[in-house]
């Protein structure tokens, strides 16, 4: 019976992050990234100036999230607002399932529905058609090889290389993803996880 109720929470912590995050595009923010990736898309090159702002134009602009823009302004050329939500809504449903698959070893099925739930209801704010929506399931992807890796010698350390690479190109906030490796993990052993240390799994 707890194995059902267990298998339950879970379902419906990820239906419940599906609904949340399928909503209408309204942030401001996606129609001028959406106008920066058809920049990029008609020009086939990076901006290194300000192209879009009347208060900064031609002041130097470091696009962090170019590919991101480029890739949401190509599904709204095939499918318009609805593609870009369904994307977003998958992005963040994604997010949600893979922290459940994480956190649900250490805590059980019904302590993995519940602290999913609390992060649900604290980043679901941030549904919307942002490069959020490919930063968290980022974040979350790389603590879930961190932590396969750890209880695994290391195997699948690989895989941070192209997850890092992806989320360089698509939102500032990479740099959150340089934080688990600079923080002491004691289950590591005795020479642990330090900033710069390698290898960070030591016999």
């Amino acid at each position: 019976m707890r194995e059902i109720l267990g298998k339950l929470a879970r379902i419906v912590t990820v239906a419940l992050a599906a609904v949340l995050a399928f909503r209408p595009i309204d942030d401001f923010d996606t129609w001028w990234h959406l106008a920066a990736g058809r920049w990029i898309a008609g020009h086939g090159a990076v901006p290194s100036t300000d192209t879009l702002s009347h208060t900064v134009r031609d002041h130097r602009w470091i696009n962090l999230e170019w590919a991101y823009e480029v890739v949401i302004y190509l599904l709204h050329s095939l499918g318009g607002p609805v593609l870009l939500s369904v994307a977003a809504a998958v992005g963040f449903t994604l997010a949600v399932w893979l922290l459940l698959r994480l956190v649900q070893p250490h805590v059980g099925d019904a302590g993995g529905a519940i602290l999913s739930l609390l992060v649900l209801l604290v980043m679901q704010d941030r549904f919307t058609v942002r490069p959020e929506m490919v930063s968290f399931p980022l974040l979350v992807g790389l603590l879930s090889v961190l932590e396969f890796a750890r209880t695994r010698e290391g195997r699948g350390l690989w895989l941070l290389v192209p997850l890092m690479v992806i989320w360089v190109n698509v939102h500032g906030l990479f740099i959150i993803g340089v934080l688990p490796s600079c923080a002491r993990s004691p289950g590591l052993g005795p020479a642990s996880w330090r900033c710069g240390a390698w290898p960070p799994f030591s016999p």
